[in-house]
């Protein structure tokens, strides 16, 4: 059972016992079979080293960087990060996780606070890897990452250094070269961000070895398996190491690698619940590294009779099965990806005047295709 919540000045609720998954914090729950599934309130490995980063002698700076993401309908708590000062990223899940919307998501940076660019609008300017998320196997953390504009220049101090390293160079990074991690864990502290340092990022495991990670990921390229402490409210915080000129993001921190696990019943003892926390999981930034362009070049399409219009050219091809309703959703994203990927085209799966354009094109040439046969067999 949840505990009573407290109210943050973020207005987001501190939650003391487990929450749910997309909540606070993610935690990626992978079945094994015989087992159940449950969620992680927070993850530690070893020692608890996360502290204030207020106090830190080299990383202060970072409170003016990094930012907390609230709901105001699910009352939920994230971390998001400045890109650049109109532009932050964080994690999917925190935009569009169950009974989340856009429209009730704010943005909190040095005492400012921020709506999302377009959030009355049908479709926001946002950018993302993925807005239907799955916690079994194949788990889809390396799409979980969302891009999103804002209104105005907040973020006045600028935005986090992108690293060109991969998550496969993460794993043998020198001691010298620890990853960080900075965001808000309202188990720990109200409010206040905290850094966790030092952790790395493995390339081995004693309880999973890598065809298992590959079977319960899937796609692992862009995967970081990391054990830098985590608590509710770090889903969408930088993942960080020192780069040769300051401070880079190579990742986006998303929730915990759990594996849970039932052991065989005997005649003399019941079955026991085997809880694994195998690391903490994170989507390298090379997965939106050249998508930050793709923010300034949107043009989305401006109603819901344009997006009705867009799922019923969809529908006629066969990519759309979902209600004919005029409102942004998973399906009509998973639409347009499939429709990229029938053209050859990159698959990003936006809504834009473009693709609708498209579609209209498409439809008029069949039109005008069938009229030309049925006028011959006249």
């Amino acid at each position: 059972m949840l505990s009573t919540p407290e109210v943050s000045q973020f207005g987001a609720r501190r939650i003391i016992a487990n929450v749910p998954v997309l909540g606070i914090a993610a935690c990626l729950v992978v079945v094994a079979m015989p087992t159940f599934a449950s969620t992680a309130r927070a993850e530690v490995f070893g020692l608890d080293n996360r502290k204030p980063v207020a106090g830190h002698a080299t990383r202060a700076a970072l409170t003016s960087k990094i930012g907390a993401l609230t709901n105001r309908k699910t009352r939920a708590l994230c971390t998001a990060f400045c890109v650049r000062a109109d532009v932050i990223a964080t994690a999917a899940h925190c935009l569009y996780g169950p009974e989340a919307s856009i429209a009730d998501t704010t943005f909190h940076l040095d005492g400012l606070a921020t709506k999302i660019a377009g959030h009355a609008d049908p479709v926001a300017r946002v950018i993302t890897g993925t807005m239907d998320f799955s916690l079994h196997p194949p788990i889809n953390a390396t799409s979980d990452w969302a891009l999103a504009k804002l209104p105005e220049p907040v973020c006045k101090a600028g935005g986090l250094w992108f690293s060109r390293k991969t998550a496969a160079e993460l794993t043998i990074l020198p001691k010298t070269q620890p990853l960080f991690q900075a965001g808000f864990h309202i188990d720990k502290t109200d409010d206040e961000l905290l850094i966790s340092t030092p952790c790395t990022a493995p390339s081995t495991f004693s309880r999973v070895g890598r065809d298992i990670i590959e079977h319960d990921y899937g796609r692992v390229s862009s995967l970081i398996l990391h054990t830098c402490d985590t608590g509710p409210g770090s889903s969408g915080s930088p993942i960080m190491i020192e780069g040769v000129d300051g401070v880079e993001v190579v990742g986006i921190n998303i929730g915990t690698y759990i594996r849970e696990r039932q052991s065989p019943p005997s005649k003399i003892l019941p079955p026991r619940q085997y809880r694994d926390a195998i690391s903490n999981t994170g989507v390298s930034i090379s997965e939106l590294r050249d998508r930050i362009a793709d923010l300034d070049q949107l043009d989305l399409v401006r109603s819901r009779a344009e997006l009705r219009d867009m799922q019923i050219l969809m529908a006629a091809e066969g990519w759309y099965g979902a209600a004919i309703d005029g409102i942004w959703s998973a399906a009509l994203r998973s639409a347009i990806e499939s429709y990229e990927r029938s053209e050859g085209l990159p698959e990003r799966g936006i809504p834009d005047v473009k693709t609708l354009t498209a579609l209209r094109t498409r439809k008029s040439s069949r039109s005008v295709e069938t009229g030309s046969v049925n006028q011959r067999l006249r």
